[in-house]
């Protein structure tokens, strides 16, 4: 069996293509921050979200 010698970070990368959905999620979270006056950090912008309908993993904010 050939070897390609291709790096793991490689092997895994996955492409961030923005979706409509993503583009969505970020313009809310941006809306939030800033009408909290830029206070609210991820875990009071995920109970906003939330409290909207979202349903995501805290990571999905991190990476936002």
């Amino acid at each position: 069996m050939p070897s390609f010698e291709v790096s793991s970070s490689s092997f895994y990368y996955e492409t961030k293509i923005p979706t409509v959905e993503n583009e969505r999620l970020c313009g809310e979270i941006k809306r939030i921050f800033y009408t909290s006056g830029q206070t609210y950090g991820k875990r009071r912008i995920q109970a906003e979200l939330k409290g909207l309908g979202a349903r995501l993993a805290l990571i999905k904010y991190q990476t936002s």
